[in-house]
């Protein structure tokens, strides 16, 4: 291959690199330090909290929120839900969604903050 013509410094950096046998090298090395920076990389301390203000009812949502939880948790251990919104409607709703809790040991992570007002909701 002819070599190209560089017309200042960056042309003449990328054609050394274009023509170098090392330039495999460096890329395999550079992917290779990033996965081990991610795997060394320690996890955020303090929880997640995702809030959700919603009253208790079906057709909010919130059993299949709760449902996701599991697999969020494998990523984010630290991930708290927390839930601000009347639960007095529906109470068989209610009964359900803190059943899904406890059958999936999730007490510690979902916390019902009842309803909540707009200023308490900002903080």
């Amino acid at each position: 291959m002819k070599p190209i013509r560089a017309a200042g410094v960056a042309g003449r950096v990328a054609g050394a690199f274009l023509h170098s046998r090392l330039t495999p090298l460096a890329v395999v090395s550079s992917v290779l330090l990033g996965l081990l920076s991610l795997a060394t990389l320690p996890r955020e301390e303090e929880p997640q909290r995702i809030l959700c203000p919603v009253r208790v009812i079906p057709r909010k949502g919130l059993l299949l929120g709760l449902q996701a939880l599991p697999a969020l948790r494998e990523e984010f251990p630290a991930l708290q839900l927390r839930v601000a919104g009347e639960t007095l409607s529906m109470p068989d709703y209610y009964d359900t969604c803190r059943s899904f809790i406890a059958a999936h040991g999730l007490q510690e992570q979902v916390v019902f903050l009842d309803h909540l007002s707009a200023a308490q909701l900002a903080d």
